[in-house]
């Protein structure tokens, strides 16, 4: 699995989310890449989110938020 998503793949998740109001942000930590939603996931965005990445070899961890999710 790889550990982290291109910027591509960012550009491309955001592009997914934008028609519908839906805004993701990217910030890098150590170890980790963090984003951020700026409204609360529902399950079914939590699944899409989940979803996209594992399309893309990446695995995703949703905070108890469910704003901030990390990928690796």
């Amino acid at each position: 699995m790889k550990k982290c998503a291109s910027i591509g793949d960012i550009i491309e998740l955001k592009a997914q989310l934008a028609p519908r109001g839906i805004t993701v942000h990217l910030r890098d930590a150590c170890g980790q890449q963090s984003l951020w939603l700026e409204q609360e996931a529902d399950a079914a965005l939590r699944q899409e989110i989940t979803d996209f990445f594992a399309e893309k070899q990446l695995g995703v961890q949703f905070a108890e938020d469910n704003k901030n999710f990390w990928i690796g």
